[in-house]
């Protein structure tokens, strides 16, 4: 799935996903991101976890900004 992040807290290491078809937020942890960094409003591609209460974001991989 694509989406943007909402909001990141750096101190606290989570954060939420907007996903790009609307559907509910999505909750994520630092230790999901593969490689780079990521604040509010960067693109990021993601798989959700499966079989939790709330949706969870794993594999979170920041993608390129377009030139």
């Amino acid at each position: 799935m694509i989406g943007h992040v909402k909001f990141f807290d750096r101190a606290r290491r989570y954060g939420f996903i907007a996903p790009e078809d609307d559907s509910q937020m999505v909750f994520f942890h630092e230790s999901a991101l593969l490689g780079g960094e990521c604040g509010a409003g960067q693109e990021v591609e993601f798989e959700l976890l499966p079989m939790t209460p709330v949706p969870r974001a794993m594999a979170v991989r920041p993608l390129e900004a377009s030139a």
